[in-house]
């Protein structure tokens, strides 16, 4: 069976850190506390470079547009350079996940593509410039910058890996949301699908009967179907294991049953027959898979979790890029994320049933969705774990929201199935918009502060605290070296 794109994308991302290993291991033992001793010398040299070439870079500068995030960003990849001289302790497995989570970071906060390479071309000229200047033996300087280029080219293939991964997972995932914010109707949809290959069965019929036996008879790939599944399906049902079966059942209709179809046609009529009686099996097969994936995903895909109605939480990455976005061009004036998590949850199941639990979560749902502005975008994160992105919101507001909610939840007196009554408190955190270059960091630190209010005694409101902010290097150096 065929790998996942994605699973095939790890498995050359660990066969390219199986020859980084290689590389370590055959490297000679005096070259690297060099490359490090260049650096620990002139890493003040090095941030000044990074900091005037993503600054001047109109790409870059377009993504990272702030002092603050330029510096959070410079800070990022100076960390990264003295990782990558740093070998000790560090699996091959590791090595590999690093790399790949800089590469999905880097697709996340939206720099171009290009950024990544043209960073390295740079760095590895600035390593040659260096260690020119120590007026090494020949194969010593050889040595060296071999291992600068290895060093630093395993990296950036395994991150390119990544960032066309995330490339091509966010657009799947933003056309999904694009579709579901369109307002598509998945249970009309899934009719339309099963009348399209109802339809292009009739034609096949009609076509045969009336003698068209010439190689022209209709193909599902190139039927109103077969195209919706070759273009929009995947979009929709990504990974879906339903989507094969209907791949390898359209390949042998059109491979093999039509094509043997339309050579039966002077044949007995017990031998057509049995050639019909294969195709209609396969279309039964397809409209089987068909319906099941439709049921499967109807409700996700409506972009509601069935339970609380709220917004289903794989949408969230698309919705926080967006406002990020947004704030980058100046559209809005900050925002914030607020989590909410029921406190001890696990008692309630435990003690009344799931199907009480059910009841408890969904009127918590009712509670932030009266709570919150029409503006705003209620999730159901997971569990008993709720996010609440609050659009054009100060921190101020935010954290009145979330009191507001801590405090309705609390005088809840909820009756339950079994005919008791109970009432349960919740723990919140807020983060606002920082200026933050991704949108995991800002998960990051509301799941931190959430984090916080359970820790500090539950039933509170705690606020994340912002990012750390690096002071900024002195820009006057100018440009990294040229070629």
């Amino acid at each position: 069976m065929m790998m996942e794109p994605h699973q095939q994308d790890v498995q050359l991302a660990k066969q390219i850190a199986g020859a980084w290993a290689r590389h370590i291991a055959e490297m000679p033992p005096e070259v690297r506390p060099l490359l490090q001793q260049i650096l620990n010398e002139h890493q003040d040299d090095l941030r000044r470079r990074y900091l005037a070439y993503i600054t001047n870079d109109e790409g870059i500068a377009a993504v990272v547009s702030t002092d603050e995030a330029r510096n959070k960003l410079t800070d990022i990849f100076m960390r990264w350079v003295g990782e990558l001289l740093t070998l000790e302790n560090i699996t091959t497995d590791t090595y590999c996940e690093r790399q790949f989570e800089v590469g999905a970071m880097m697709e996340r906060i939206g720099l171009p593509a290009y950024a990544l390479s043209r960073a390295m071309r740079k760095l590895k000229l600035w390593f040659l410039h260096y260690l020119s200047l120590q007026n090494l033996p020949t194969q010593r300087f050889a040595d060296c910058m071999r291992a600068v280029i290895n060093l630093v080219d395993y990296s950036v293939e395994i991150r390119e890996v990544s960032y066309q991964t995330s490339v091509a997972t966010h657009a799947r995932m933003d056309e999904a949301y694009r579709l579901q914010a369109l307002g598509q109707n998945l249970a009309t949809e899934r009719e339309r699908q099963r009348a399209s290959l109802m339809e292009w069965g009739h034609n096949l019929l009609t076509a045969f009967h009336q003698g068209d036996t010439s190689g022209r008879l209709p193909r599902l790939w190139k039927s109103d179907f077969g195209l919706w599944v070759n273009h929009k399906a995947d979009l929709l049902f990504e990974g879906a294991s339903e989507m094969d079966q209907i791949v390898e059942a359209i390949n042998r209709l059109d491979s093999d049953l039509i094509p043997g179809l339309a050579q039966s046609a002077e044949a007995e009529r017990a031998v057509i027959s049995e050639w019909m009686r294969r195709i209609q099996e396969e279309i039964s097969c397809i409209k089987f898979s068909l319906s099941g994936m439709f049921d499967a995903r109807l409700e996700a895909e409506n972009g509601r979790d069935p339970l609380t109605q709220l917004l289903n939480r794989r949408f969230l990455p698309s919705l926080l890029a967006r406002e990020i976005a947004l704030q980058k061009r100046g559209v809005d004036h900050g925002f914030c994320l607020l989590m909410l998590d029921l406190d001890h949850f696990k008692n309630v199941n435990d003690q009344y049933g799931h199907q009480c639990g059910d009841t408890v979560l969904r009127q918590a749902a009712e509670v932030i969705v009266n709570t919150a502005r029409p503006s705003d975008f209620a999730f159901r994160y997971g569990g008993e774990e709720f996010v609440l992105v609050l659009v054009d919101c100060t921190l101020a507001r935010a954290e009145e929201v979330a009191q507001r909610i801590r405090q309705r939840i609390q005088e809840m007196v909820i009756a339950l199935p079994t005919g008791n009554h109970i009432q349960v408190t919740a723990s919140l955190g807020i983060a606002p918009f920082s200026d933050d270059l991704d949108y995991e960091l800002l998960l990051q630190r509301v799941d931190q502060a959430l984090y916080m209010a359970k820790q500090k005694g539950r039933n509170r409101v705690e606020i994340a605290h912002t990012s750390t902010v690096f002071v900024a290097a002195d820009k006057s150096s100018g440009s990294w070296l040229q070629v």
